[in-house]
């Protein structure tokens, strides 16, 4: 007879496996693999070396940043803070557009890294290209700052598709314009600090583009995200 699991995880961070059973507490350590020389699993690496006590701590935060609170499938660390990072540049206030003229029937997903855009620029705050604009797809990629570590509830109004990722986390999916409602909100626990964000929005097939973000939080009510960029 199989004993029983439960709650599990499995992923590959830095080419190596973590896997953790019976998860109880989102600090429950993973079991640490090198798969490509030890293919059986036979020697777990967890705490064998300073190196495999920090891949440890980023396994625990990578699991965070992924996932987003599902109520039909409640995990033990749902109200753990989505963990900030510590950037590697200068940041600046302002975040980074870059355009595209793509056809598709929703907003597209774009590795900005392997897509050269058309156009970029840096805007103090998101809004939506006006008038005789001929570019469809805006990507928005930069930082939000989190003040104080705590629940954010993002707002969003639009006539177009909007995708909108924290980290991996998918925060808004108000896609395919058939089936898009153009306006709605987002909960996300946030760690005080710098949290990545990308926002890819599909301009409507008519009308004046409409695209509009605030969010709140303890102390604060639909305000302006607060978003920086990596300063070059």
């Amino acid at each position: 007879m199989r004993e029983k699991r439960g709650e599990m995880q499995v992923l590959y961070l830095d080419g190596y496996k973590g896997i953790r059973y019976n998860i109880a507490s989102h600090q429950d350590d993973f079991s640490i693999y090198d798969t490509k020389s030890d293919p059986g699993e036979s020697q777990n690496l967890a705490g064998t070396s300073g190196e495999f006590v920090k891949l440890q701590e980023e396994m625990k935060n990578t699991v965070l940043r992924w996932r987003r609170y599902n109520p039909s499938a409640e995990r033990p660390y749902d109200k753990e803070p989505v963990p900030a990072i510590e950037p590697q540049n200068t940041m600046a206030k302002g975040i980074k557009l870059s355009k595209y003229k793509i056809k598709s029937p929703w907003a597209p997903y774009i590795y900005t890294s392997a897509q050269p855009a058309k156009e970029v620029a840096i805007l103090s705050h998101i809004e939506a290209p006006q008038g005789e604009d001929p570019y469809n797809v805006m990507v928005y990629e930069g930082f939000l700052m989190v003040g104080n570590t705590g629940e954010h509830e993002i707002n969003f109004r639009t006539n177009g598709s909007l995708v909108i990722h924290i980290h991996e986390a998918l925060l808004v999916d108000d896609d395919h314009l058939e089936m898009a409602k153009g306006k709605g909100s987002s909960k996300i626990i946030l760690e005080k600090g710098f949290h990545p964000v990308k926002i890819v929005y599909k301009r409507g097939e008519s009308g004046p583009s409409e695209l509009e973000l605030k969010w709140s939080a303890q102390g604060f009510q639909n305000e302006d995200l607060a978003l920086y960029h990596k300063d070059s």
